[in-house]
């Protein structure tokens, strides 16, 4: 028939009952092969062949209504933006696992260019495999043995080629997907109002990062950014902090800074929000320290002293008790433990300082919430035994922490969280009153 009467060609209209006899015809045609793939390669292969098979009918039905098909034997010249051109091999993406297909083909009428099918794009967007390999990667799963995993958790029809699965092609598609991911993660907004922030870094071989975790008026924890460096270089940490404000971060309203007790974070905070910032030293941190300090027989008397200096109910009462311990410390020639008492200073006492709740004191007083975040990170990279560049740490880093965020648990309730900000916005106000240890 002439390209010039298939406008004018229309089928006779089937009835309901022809309808439905030809339907139970197909299925009786395909079902013999679905139940041969159920029963020889399992619930998997299954389940994507008949995907792929329902891909396969989305491609034609595209196809049709490009070329102006709209029926079996009905077609219209008005609606019609090409012509057919056979099919051609190309790959979709399933399951972390890239799969060889046929796509049917259409010639543009205008300008002969082919056209471009929404459905086989879609299905060709690298996002879907390169969000399974980022993934799969921080979970643990190595470049190497990316492609046995995924063969195995994602079993297919016999037959079916899955290229690009190699080491150095996974390789290129975390990198390319990591760096996607970090950029974004790490220039969001800072938008909401924060009551704590939790500061503290991680080294990795010759490199480290800083990050911070911040505690919203609602409870919720958000990493609020990260960069390459130490926590022992007080320039990259204001460096740090301005870029958290330049992303919209603000303390004006009272923010408790919880760090573990650098010299370096303590003197950043200072030269970027003002000598009257409010930073809480970390007491595990701190008690850890001492301890070192000290002979083993005495351990278990200086943690239970310890427990109940930092459980004092009024920072003075607390920072008198740490004044006797530390004595104490002297009369036994435990010079060192004293000091390093001594150097915590009423930092050691903010929470209880600001009258804060003291249910809230055991995430507060302590660095543990962003540490537990950090556990993330070290657990996906413990196989990395060398670190080419600082760049890859950032990479890691974002990646995990990113995934560590979506587990976080809120903190505290909505009462206690409104008394902690009350008690933010007095210290502000009234400032920062002068405490020391008296020697």
């Amino acid at each position: 028939m002439s390209e010039k009467d298939d406008s004018k060609v229309v089928a006779t209209d089937l009835s309901r009952s022809e309808r439905r006899r030809a339907v139970r015809e197909a299925a009786k045609a395909v079902a013999p092969a679905l139940r041969q793939t159920l029963h020889a390669e399992g619930m998997s292969a299954f389940v994507n062949r008949v995907g792929l098979e329902a891909f396969q009918e989305v491609l034609e039905d595209e196809i049709n209504e490009a070329c102006g098909v709209t029926g079996k034997w009905e077609q219209c010249r008005e609606t019609r933006h090409g012509y057919r051109n056979g099919r051609a091999p190309g790959v979709v993406w399933i399951g972390g696992r890239s799969v060889c297909i046929e796509s049917p083909r259409a010639i543009s009428k205008e300008g002969g260019g082919e056209i471009l099918l929404p459905s086989y794009l879609k299905a060709q967007d690298p996002e879907y495999l390169s969000h399974a390999v980022l993934t799969h990667t921080v979970m643990g799963v190595s470049l190497r043995k990316y492609r046995p995993t995924i063969l195995t958790a994602m079993p297919m029809e016999a037959g079916l080629e899955s290229p690009g699965l190699s080491k150095s092609s996974i390789g290129r598609r975390f990198i390319a997907a990591a760096d996607r991911s970090a950029e974004h993660y790490l220039k969001r907004p800072l938008e909401e109002r924060f009551l704590v922030v939790w500061i503290d870094g991680v080294s990795a071989g010759d490199f480290g990062f800083i990050s911070a975790l911040g505690l919203t008026t609602s409870g919720k924890k958000e990493i609020l950014g990260l960069r390459q460096g130490s926590t022992e270089n007080s320039t990259l940490c204001a460096e740090f902090l301005e870029d958290l404000i330049s992303r919209g971060f603000s303390a004006k309203r009272g923010v408790l800074f919880v760090v573990d007790g650098s010299p370096a974070i303590s003197k950043a905070l200072r030269e970027v929000f003002g000598a009257d910032v409010l930073i809480q030293r970390c007491q595990v941190h701190k008690k850890r320290n001492l301890i070192d300090k000290l002979p083993d027989s005495a351990h278990e008397a200086i943690s239970a002293n310890l427990a109940e200096v930092f459980s004092a109910e009024t920072a003075t009462l607390a920072m008198a008790k740490a004044e006797l311990l530390a004595r104490s410390l002297e009369a036994q020639k435990h010079y060192e433990a004293a000091n390093s008492l001594r150097e915590g200073g009423p930092e050691l006492f903010t929470c209880c300082r600001l009258g804060i709740p003291s249910e809230l004191w055991g995430s507060l007083t302590n660095t543990n919430p962003i540490e537990s975040t950090f556990s993330n990170y070290r657990s996906a990279t413990r196989r990395i035994k060398r670190w080419c560049h600082g760049q890859q740490v950032v990479r890691w880093a974002a990646v995990t922490l990113q995934v560590a965020e979506k587990s976080f648990e809120s903190v505290g309730n909505p009462q206690l969280l409104s008394k902690l900000a009350i008690a933010l916005e007095r210290a502000v106000r009234k400032g920062r009153e002068p405490l020391a240890l008296t020697g």
